[in-house]
């Protein structure tokens, strides 16, 4: 078992990589970097995780994707992005609807968003 607070970054691909296809590509752990500051919610049954902010090689860089795990499926499907890359927001469920609340567009803080982000599937 894997502990919180000793999970480093390299872990998180290997360790679960094997279990997530990407819908629309099909290559097994795509998209499956590891990210923070990103905003969570289960809606309709599916783990969303959207946005927040990663290290690559050249440096950090804030995501506009949104993805989802569907736990029966063992497979993470892709969504529209964002209209704009953020971290450091919100998500809410209310009336079924998915919310996306606030946050910042720049790495480590600044660009400040102040809107509201709804997203709905049927």
């Amino acid at each position: 078992m894997l502990s919180v607070d000793r999970w480093p970054d390299a872990t998180l691909v290997p360790a679960f990589g094997p279990r997530m296809m990407c819908t629309s590509c099909g290559i097994i752990g795509a998209d499956a970097w590891p990210r923070s500051s990103g905003a969570f919610a289960d809606y309709h049954g599916l783990l969303f995780f959207a946005g927040g902010e990663r290290r690559s090689g050249a440096g950090a860089r804030t995501d506009d994707e949104v993805e989802a795990f569907d736990t029966k499926g063992n497979r993470w499907l892709k969504f529209a992005s964002l209209p704009a890359p953020r971290h450091g927001f919100a998500a809410a469920v209310a009336d079924d609807n998915l919310f996306f609340i606030a946050g910042s567009g720049r790495c480590g803080g600044g660009g400040m968003m102040a809107d509201t982000l709804q997203l709905s599937i049927h």
